[in-house]
């Protein structure tokens, strides 16, 4: 995306450079509201099931979770790419609705289908990874995935026609749903057994999903419209590619969990995946530009103004590592009163050293997502697919071999490290933005040095109020006292980023 030009450096505020900038982050700040109440499910689910119910269940529900979305992107077989690719240049409601309800219905029937197929399959799937767990009635698959992709479809509506707001609303809303669910549910005393959490989500889809199509319909007419065979079969042949590489990328994210459930069990999952999630919640950075950047790069691209392009990218790396930096130093230290507040003391052993070496993972993670953005743009789809498909398989094999050699959960998330440094190297292998956008190095040394010093007063914080502070009061110290030393530690080394652009 490199372009040249004879225009003068101009001092450039990673913030707030430009109006397009300016709608990057906007855009960005409405996505991150859906995103926030996802994040704070996850995070407060670990002690509603770990705390009440075990790690088993924990477990168990990560894996069929991540089963079910598997099972729902593959099934869909890409159909919804037409509607996905012209949508958003439609205004006139007839031609919204020819475009999107054969899509819609398409992919009806493909998910359908596939989780009918999942359904048959759930008792060898339970055999292999769930063998402690009592019975999980697999007809909530079907309900799950179609629940699910009712309520996906409307979302895509209100995201492709450009209602951003709206579409961060349903995502949040229904987060918060479920959320409020589940502690209404642990606060009456109920049980959270893998059916009833499968159940609640399957109720909030359904519920979202009814409130938006209510709204969609007062915009287009709905009526059953499926498309020719010949439509989906081009809608296969462009979309299915793009399936395949984000299948890539959910089997390299949960390919650690599967190898421990059948190296150990369900609660093997439960010791690792609360670190995991730990270690991983600044990966919610490069998501929420996931929604937003490719957009506005492919609008940059089109009309050939490169500048615009390469500042969007360099921005959102900036900001992914002023966090991800410090938060890799940070959950290094407070990593075992994190756990033990969240989940117990047994968890919190077992994932004591899971949480940096994820949080070190997520950082690779991140900057490939970004870079992910990149190469869609430029039509280097294939390169996005290599990447994961390595960095899947190169986890999967050395976690094998750490679980083999004794290494236990530690020698797992050491394995997921690797295998993001190898997708993160094929991406900035196959893209043309430039090395120097994602890594600045003086800022980078800037960074690490004011989270090194965060890192070592909040240690020595910690020690001091050992005994004194306990749960929730030390977390929240904990953090706050690292977010103001490493505040003041960018503003002493004037680390906030405001260096001219490069020479075009």
């Amino acid at each position: 995306m490199a372009g040249h030009s004879s225009e003068a450096p101009r001092p450039n505020n990673f913030l707030v450079s430009s109006p397009v900038q300016r709608q990057f982050w906007r855009n960005n700040l409405i996505v991150g509201v859906g995103n926030v109440a996802g994040q704070l499910q996850g995070l407060l689910l670990i002690p509603l099931v770990v705390k009440l119910s075990g790690p088993a269940t924990y477990g168990a529900f990560a894996l069929v979770s991540s089963l079910l979305l598997l099972t729902v992107t593959l099934s869909s077989l890409g159909i919804g790419y037409r509607y996905r690719r012209f949508l958003p240049a439609t205004d006139e409601p007839s031609e919204r609705a020819a475009l999107f309800l054969p899509g819609v219905v398409g992919q009806t029937v493909g998910v359908a289908l596939g989780a009918l197929g999942v359904m048959m399959l759930f008792p060898w799937f339970a055999r292999a990874f769930m063998r402690e767990l009592p019975g999980f009635n697999p007809f909530w698959i079907p309900g799950y995935c179609l629940s699910y992709v009712f309520y996906n479809q409307a979302c895509d509506y209100f995201r492709y026609t450009h209602r951003m707001a709206v579409f961060s609303g349903a995502v949040f809303a229904t987060n918060t749903l479920g959320l409020l669910s589940y502690a209404l549910l642990a606060v009456w005393g109920v049980k959270l057994n893998l059916t009833l959490l499968v159940a609640v989500q399957v109720a909030c889809n359904t519920f979202s999903g009814v409130v938006l199509w209510i709204a969609v319909r007062r915009e287009i007419p709905l009526r059953w419209r499926p498309a020719g065979l010949v439509q989906y079969a081009e809608d296969v042949r462009l979309g299915f590619p793009v399936i395949l590489s984000t299948i890539a990328e959910m089997v390299t994210a949960v390919a650690d969990r599967y190898v421990i459930a059948a190296w150990f069990s369900a609660e093997g999952v439960g010791l690792y995946a609360p670190a995991f999630t730990v270690g991983s919640l600044i990966l919610f950075v490069p998501r929420i530009s996931g929604v937003v950047l490719p957009p506005l790069l492919a609008r940059a691209t089109d009309r050939a103004d490169a500048g615009t392009a390469d500042r969007l990218v360099r921005a959102n790396v900036r900001f992914f590592l002023l966090l991800a930096v410090p938060a890799i130093a940070g959950v290094a230290v407070i990593a075992v009163p994190v756990l033990e507040f969240l989940a117990t003391a047994p968890v919190a052993a077992a994932g004591r050293w899971v949480v940096p070496l994820i949080a070190a993972a997520s950082l690779s993670y991140g900057l490939a997502m970004i870079l992910s953005g990149v190469l869609f743009v430029e039509k280097r789809t294939r390169v996005i697919f290599v990447a994961n498909l390595a960095a899947g398989s190169c986890k999967v094999v050395l976690s094998i071999a750490a679980l083999h050699f004794g290494l236990g959960l530690a020698g797992v998330a050491g394995a997921t490290l690797v295998g993001a440094v190898t997708g993160l190297g094929i991406m900035m292998r196959g893209t043309t933005q430039a090395i120097s956008s994602l890594f600045e190095w003086k800022f980078l040394a800037k960074l690490g040095l004011a989270s090194a010093l965060m890192a070592s007063l909040v240690l020595w914080l910690q020690r001091a109020l050992a005994g004194s502070l306990q749960g929730m009061p030390l977390v929240v110290a904990l953090v706050g006292f690292g977010f103001v030393i490493y505040a003041l530690g960018l503003l002493v080394l004037r680390a906030w980023p405001t260096t001219p652009d490069p020479v075009r």
